[in-house]
């Protein structure tokens, strides 16, 4: 059955994936390092990769910022999410998809802070991976959800929403973790596209 087959191919993902999970590594170790040569070097934040509102920026910049950190506290956060959540998404859609996703959700949320904040004529500094983060949860949830309904088992849903609080709280705290980064448009990604994977399904 389709469901069986399913089950298989998770099973196979899973089995890859279970011993290390690479994607999740590197969304945290890359950072980690380039925060660290930015505070030995003395570089400001928009030298590594930050997006500058409302100054000309290259299109690269909205792949890096959301892997660029302004603190220590700031990448504590984001990575202790991705420790959560991402794990389960490699071993469920694989670490290309998992890559895949992260990154659109980390550009995404990149995009609609420039333009809202463009439109306000603010200069502001945009860095963070709030919006990789917050599509990584809802990706999760969409998921689990997913299984649970097949599987016929209750579905506790505290966890994840107190999660998803703090990364949406964390622009009060963090200066370049830009609130419109937060966005409704970014965990609608994960969630439309993991949807639709499983539909197939």
């Amino acid at each position: 059955s389709r469901r069986q087959q399913l089950r298989e191919s998770q099973g196979k993902l899973a089995r890859r994936a279970a011993s290390r999970p690479y994607v999740t590594m590197l969304a945290i170790l890359v950072p980690a390092v380039a925060m660290l040569v930015r505070i030995a070097s003395g570089g400001d934040l928009d030298a590594f990769g930050a997006v500058v509102v409302p100054f000309d920026n290259g299109w690269w910049r909205f792949l890096t910022a959301p892997f660029a950190y302004v603190s220590v506290g700031y990448l504590f956060a984001i990575s202790l999410a991705m420790v959560i959540f991402v794990p389960g998404l490699e071993r469920r859609l694989g670490p290309i998809a998992t890559a895949i996703l992260l990154v659109a959700c980390g550009s995404l949320g990149m995009i609609a802070a420039f333009g809202v904040e463009d439109q306000r004529g603010v200069v502001e500094v945009v860095a963070g991976g709030n919006g990789i983060a917050l599509g990584a949860i809802a990706a999760w949830y969409v998921i689990r959800r997913f299984e649970a309904k097949e599987d016929g088992e209750d579905f506790d849903v505290v966890g994840v929403v107190v999660c998803a609080a703090v990364i949406l709280l964390l622009p009060v705290v963090v200066p370049s973790a830009n609130v419109w980064v937060d966005s409704p448009e970014v965990p609608s990604v994960p969630a439309g596209l993991v949807s639709t994977v499983l539909r197939k399904h």
